[in-house]
């Protein structure tokens, strides 16, 4: 599916998503997706610290809401990470990818400071 919206400039592009990737300003990524309004992570070790990441760019920006999304079964509100998150005090919404990337993009593109992590199928 492909998303289109008017981000402001500095804006990440989210594009479009897939079974398998999630296409952003022009590449596409196959593995999960720490994503903010300027600036985008690729996940490629559970070693990454997603928490940590999220506090220090809060700490910044101040971020309106936490968008969690994956495929039905790979994640889920009782998962480790979804409470972790929960513990920062900010919004944080769980849904399956496609629909968080569409609500990424309408929130970015109202110039909503948002962080999504979003997996694939892959």
């Amino acid at each position: 599916m492909d998303l289109n919206l008017n981000p402001e400039k500095n804006s990440i592009i989210l594009e479009g998503y897939g079974q398998d990737y999630i296409k952003i300003s022009g590449k596409k990524i196959f593995s999960p997706v720490l994503l903010f309004p300027d600036q985008y992570f690729p996940v490629k070790t559970s070693k990454f610290n997603i928490k940590n990441k999220i506090m220090d760019y809060d700490d910044r920006y101040k971020i309106d809401l936490i968008i969690l999304g994956a495929p039905l079964g790979l994640l889920s509100p009782k998962d480790n990470l979804f409470t972790d998150l929960k513990s920062l005090h900010l919004p944080v919404e769980f849904m399956n990818t496609g629909a968080a990337c569409r609500t990424w993009t309408v929130l970015i593109g109202e110039g909503r400071c948002v962080c999504a992590f979003l997996k694939t199928d892959a």
